[in-house]
Parts: structure tokens; sequence; C-alpha cells
């Protein structure tokens, strides 16, 4: 009994030390990813205002309030804090999207016009919370030296990687049925681009002078657009 008591004990105290490290390494974790943010929205309020060129690490880290030296604990030089800046928009929004699309495992087409308003809602949201990164890379992506443009290109490729998740959930509604024939790499890329251009003429251009909508009204809009087309149908026929 004693043994077994021992034995128990350790159990518990073994789990609780592998908890505690499990919840100190996420908390390290978060910590880094949010003083990562901190820094590329620093960066990207400075290039919106002065320009690429114009700003330097120092001013950098102090928009931030953070130590120059802090900076490349992150980042390895100014270019490599330019082509980080897409990971402060949305993208991670669309695999979160398909992991909750496929763990919910809706086959009805109302149920997937549900999931892909919310995760519009959300991706729109963020693009408007990181206007000025939008801003910055299209103003700089034409213009990138060839070697800064080669790797702003492999951190888009991430991006397109998540699409390819979105591929892969358009793909099994094919399968079931729910939805026709189609090229998903195409679709999923025509569906990212309402998206991209809405935005950029609504938010980035001149504000919400365009459309006067929630972002829930344009986010419906533009997935029924995607889902069901310009078609005239019966009553009830988009579900």
């Amino acid at each position: 009994m004693v043994q077994l008591l021992m034995s128990e004990r350790s159990f518990i105290t073994n789990s609780t030390r592998g908890d505690l490290m499990s919840d100190e390494s996420t908390s390290r974790e978060r910590l880094i990813e949010e003083r990562r943010n901190q820094i590329l929205d620093a960066a990207a309020r400075l290039f919106a205002r002065k320009g690429y060129k114009g700003a330097t690490i120092r001013e950098i880290a102090h928009e931030a309030g953070v130590a120059e030296g802090t900076i490349y604990n992150y980042f390895d030089s100014k270019h490599d804090l330019l082509i980080s800046l897409p990971q402060r928009i949305s993208w991670p929004l669309v695999s979160s999207f398909v992991r909750s699309a496929r763990r919910q495992g809706s086959d009805t087409v109302a149920d997937d016009e549900e999931q892909m308003v919310q995760l519009l809602q959300a991706s729109m949201s963020s693009m408007q919370q990181h206007t000025d990164a939008v801003k910055v890379l299209l103003a700089y992506i034409p213009f990138m030296e060839e070697e800064i443009q080669s790797q702003f290109l492999k951190q888009t490729t991430l991006f397109f990687t998540r699409i390819f998740d979105f591929e892969g959930f358009l793909q099994e509604r094919i399968e079931t049925g729910t939805f026709r024939s189609l090229d998903t790499a195409i679709a999923a890329r025509a569906f990212v681009g309402m998206v991209l251009i809405f935005v950029l003429s609504q938010e980035i251009l001149p504000g919400r002078k365009i459309i006067p909508m929630s972002n829930e009204e344009i986010a419906r809009e533009i997935v029924r657009l995607f889902l069901y087309g310009a078609v005239a149908r019966p009553e009830g026929g988009e579900g």
C-alpha cells in the first residue's frame, strides 16, 4: 500500500511538473509572439509614415518601446521586417476556418455560408487593424530589390500553403456532393482575392465612403456571391 501511494504521489508530482512545464512553455511562446508582433506593428507604422528607406532600426526600436538590440533577437534586418509584414494581417485565419469546418463536420451549404461569413468578418477585422502593413506591402512589393522580392515570395508561399488547406476544404465539399466540380486552386485564390480587393477599396484607399455597411453585411454578400453566383435562383434555392 505504501509503495502504491508513493507511486501515485510520484505520478501526480511528475504529471504536475509536466503540466507546469507545458504552461511555462506556452506562456513563453506567447510572450515571444507578442513582442514580435509589437515590433512588426511599429515597423509598419514607420514604413507607412517615413517610407521603407527612411525608417531606421533605431527608430523602429524607439517606436516599439524596446532596445535596438532587442530587434535582432527577432529579426535579422530591416529587410526581414518588411517581408514578415504579411504575417501580421490575416493568414492564420484561413487554417483556423478550415479546422473549425472540418471539426464540425458540416455538409450543407447553409452551414458553410455561416462559417465562411465568420472567417471573412475576422479577416476583414484583422486587415482593418493592420492597415499600415497593408499599405506598405502594396506600395513596396513592386519596387523591392530582386533578392528581397525573392525572400518576400518565400514568405508569401507560407500563406498559400494555408490557402491549400482551403483548397482541401473545397475538395472535401466536392467529394460529398455539396459543391459542384471546380478547380479548387482557382476557387481558393478567387475567394481570397475578392476579400483583399474589397478591403483595399473600402478601407485602405477612401475609407468607409463607398459602401457604409457592417463587416457582417459585407462578408455575407461576398460569401453568397462566391457560393451561389449572381444568377437568380428560386426562393430558398441558396440553402
